[in-house]
């Protein structure tokens, strides 16, 4: 095979890929259909990609599509190197944040500069929250926990203490109330929660069953 070596941008990239590839391996809080393992990263990108072509249409907002993909696709791409983790209060949060931002600078230097600066562009939209990609985006995330307890049919969560849970739910419905839509979706989604009586399970849990 005589093809010529790829050029130092093309290698960029595919070094790129590989690393994003860590992606499968990030486990989230929640876990799968029957609780064989927690959810990874990867899986819960693809999940909220589905989500917001399958809501296009039923959200009555005029959005770009393609951007909110991109939006999707880019937003946990950072925790390769900090990974998944819930903050329990105001300190932890600004640790948290503080890691993201590190992480997201050495993920997004592994492009070539053009592609560095949109993919954290992008990153920047979501997480600021204030375009109607991101905030589409941004609530279907906070939907994701919810629809995935309700297939697991186990509540994960490390429960500091009895409202933990609840604290989690009042975080994700101001995402939620600029769309009627998704709104009664997640409400929907709570209800049925709220139904099934879950009790919250520590992460460390269902790995020992």
């Amino acid at each position: 095979m005589n093809s010529k070596p790829a050029s130092g941008r093309l290698k960029k990239i595919i070094s790129f890929l590989k690393e994003a590839e860590k992606m499968k391996s990030v486990e989230r809080i929640a876990c799968l259909r029957g609780g064989k393992r927690r959810e990874n990263d990867a899986e819960h990108s693809w999940h909220l990609a589905l989500m917001v072509i399958t809501f296009e249409k039923e959200l009555e907002i005029d959005f770009d599509v393609g951007k909110a993909l991109k939006l999707t696709a880019v937003h946990d791409l950072l925790e390769i190197y900090c990974g998944d983790c819930w903050s329990a209060n105001e300190k932890e949060k600004k640790e948290k944040k503080k890691r993201e931002l590190q992480a997201a600078e050495k993920t997004f230097a592994l492009l070539p500069s053009d592609l560095a600066t949109e993919f954290r562009a992008l990153w920047d939209e979501y997480e600021a929250g204030e375009t109607t990609e991101a905030k589409i985006v941004k609530a279907l995330d906070k939907i994701c926990y919810p629809l995935q307890y309700g297939i697991s049919e186990k509540i994960v969560y490390y429960p500091e203490n009895e409202s933990a849970w609840g604290e989690r739910m009042a975080y994700a419905m101001p995402r939620c109330k600029f769309s009627p839509v998704l709104t009664e979706v997640l409400e929907q989604l709570l209800d049925e929660l709220h139904a099934m009586k879950l009790e919250c399970v520590h992460p460390d849990e269902f790995e020992r069953e």
